[in-house]
């Protein structure tokens, strides 16, 4: 699931009470919590400023961190997940975007709509239109409806910028992807990479602009022979066209 737009910040006792367990950030409390005014000139009306913290906000992400455990403090989740080693694991966050995790669709269903109370309650609210729903094949699927909205269900997600799945066993449509975002980043910089520049330069915008795109999260995979090779040959291809080589060069066979 994800939060919608950040824009109207939370209700402003939760951002208290976020603040107190954030030292780092309390200095600043005050041009948060009090009224505020600005003028633009000497003749201008003071505007008074109903909004601290907007989006882009360089405060934003961590009172928005705090909030959001503020929330889920309020939330009775214990007894529900899939057990792991005794613990009971329902839930991973990161930022605004959470996995859900639940042994059917009723104990989902019933999870989503606390989340859904709870977070209103802050000032947040869930992000229909984002929030997605992915199960086992065995499972039979059941409509999940929140607020009204039935949450679609789909058979992969992309989370935190990796493709997720439940039906397949090994990477390659992830790893096809990835070389697939290379591809794209070495277009957005053809210009440096295809032009007249020093190979010291253009080696250090490969490695620092479009390597990263095609190996993210790739500690997470599972490479196959088949799928190395793909990755070597994406790599060579671009370092080729780099050099500005466009035709392999073969050596002559002497008979």
């Amino acid at each position: 699931m994800d939060s919608s737009s950040l824009k109207d910040w939370p209700g402003w006792r939760s951002v208290k009470w976020a603040t107190k367990v954030m030292q780092s950030v309390a200095s600043q409390v005050p041009i948060i919590l009090n009224t505020t005014t600005v003028k633009l000139h000497k003749e201008s009306n003071k505007i008074p400023i109903r909004k601290g913290v907007r989006q882009g906000d360089t405060i934003s992400p961590k009172l928005f961190t705090a909030c959001l455990e503020h929330i889920f403090k309020d939330i009775n989740w214990e007894d529900k997940g899939i057990n792991v080693n005794g613990e009971k694991l329902n839930h991973l966050r990161f930022a605004d975007d959470i996995v859900i995790i639940a042994n059917n669709f009723n104990e989902m269903e019933s999870m989503l709509q606390d989340l859904d109370i709870a977070s209103r309650k802050r000032g947040l609210k869930m992000n229909m239109k984002k929030t997605k729903v992915m199960a086992d094949q065995s499972v039979k699927h059941k409509p999940i409806i929140i607020n009204g909205t039935e949450l679609e269900h789909v058979s992969e997600y992309i989370y935190l910028g990796q493709r997720f799945t439940l039906t397949e066993r090994n990477q390659d449509n992830e790893i096809r992807r990835r070389i697939k975002a290379g591809w794209q980043a070495f277009g957005r910089y053809s210009h440096i990479m295809k032009g007249n520049l020093p190979l010291c330069l253009k080696r250090k915008v490969y490695d620092q602009c479009i390597l990263p795109s095609m190996t993210y999260a790739s500690e997470t995979w599972t490479l196959t022979i088949k799928m190395e090779r793909k990755l070597a040959a994406a790599q060579h291809n671009m370092e080729r066209s780099m050099l500005n080589i466009t035709s392999k060069i073969t050596k002559p066979i002497s008979g």
